[in-house]
């Protein structure tokens, strides 16, 4: 009898490896099936634009689909380089440094020209630390991320960007300071960077979950949806933030969609016109979406 049992356990057990090898046999091949048609159909966009770019795509599950193009490509990080800010504006927060509810005042000497709210407001301006993180989110504020950068100074900033495990990205000049970029200072970036950092916050493990799932709040505020969710159906949530200066076009973010959540970065460095470079961004993103729609992982 207790023969029997061990035979049984044993071909149960030899049973169990064998379906489960199949189903991941069959897994594994319909995740390279949509690697590949992916590829196929992000190639077919970028051969029928006249400009150069980096990009990552990355599928948020187990698969790791990931198609990328020069993603490791230093360039000018624009307002991408205010996602890494916000990430050093909450490690301070952590470390007690500051605190979301403190009142700081805006006066004359803060005011920032480019993107944002914040330089319409009656000076002095009052507002809280939280408010102005959502500011330099959500409206691409440089006054806010200027302010920020006053408040915890370049070299903390940096020190943050190394201890997250940040490798292309460094804050070298304040936002608008085109002095300092004619001099050589300039912010980098890479979308290996913006990636790496978008999946920590989506997996909760950027700082504590609270700030990881903060920062997502944030990032789904964004006002300009001029590239990433421009095509995309109105019912997709998209945790983004915009980039924009002369050299460069930018767009990274999390697409929430019913049937996969996944990352997309794109970096556009060589192009004709601001135009372009946004709808190429924009014609990409409908493409991976189109494509992974269907995929369930």
């Amino acid at each position: 009898m207790r023969r029997k049992f061990v035979v049984f356990c044993f071909l149960s057990v030899v049973l169990f490896l064998s379906l489960f090898s199949f189903y991941n046999l069959k897994h594994y091949q319909a995740t390279r099936r949509i690697q590949r048609r992916l590829k196929e159909n992000v190639n077919s966009v970028v051969n029928s634009f006249n400009c150069e770019s980096s990009f990552l795509i990355k599928l948020l599950s187990k698969d790791d689909v990931i198609l990328s193009y020069r993603d490791n490509n230093k360039l000018p990080a624009a307002s991408l380089i205010k996602i890494p800010v916000m990430v050093a504006v909450l490690f301070a927060v952590k470390e007690g440094k500051v605190s979301l509810e403190k009142l700081i005042t805006l006066r004359k000497k803060d005011i920032t020209a480019g993107s944002g709210i914040l330089k319409h407001k009656k000076l002095p301006y009052k507002i809280s630390i939280g408010k102005l993180l959502e500011c330099m989110i959500a409206y691409s504020d440089n006054t806010a991320a200027n302010k920020f950068i006053d408040i915890l100074g370049f070299d903390y900033i940096n020190v943050v960007f190394e201890k997250i495990g940040l490798k292309d990205t460094v804050l070298k000049r304040k936002m608008m300071d085109f002095y300092s970029r004619k001099k050589g200072l300039e912010n980098y970036t890479s979308c290996r960077d913006m990636g790496y950092l978008l999946e920590k916050i989506y997996n909760g493990n950027l700082i504590t979950p609270f700030y990881s799932q903060f920062m997502v709040l944030l990032l789904k505020r964004q006002v300009v949806n001029d590239r990433i969710p421009k095509y995309l159906p109105p019912a997709v949530t998209v945790a983004h933030k915009t980039g924009l200066e002369r050299s460069i076009v930018a767009d990274a973010g999390i697409v929430f969609s019913n049937s996969c959540n996944y990352i997309i970065c794109v970096m556009v460095d060589k192009f004709k016109n601001y135009k372009e470079a946004k709808d190429f961004i924009a014609k990409l993103s409908l493409v991976v979406y189109n494509t992974l729609k269907d995929y369930k992982s």
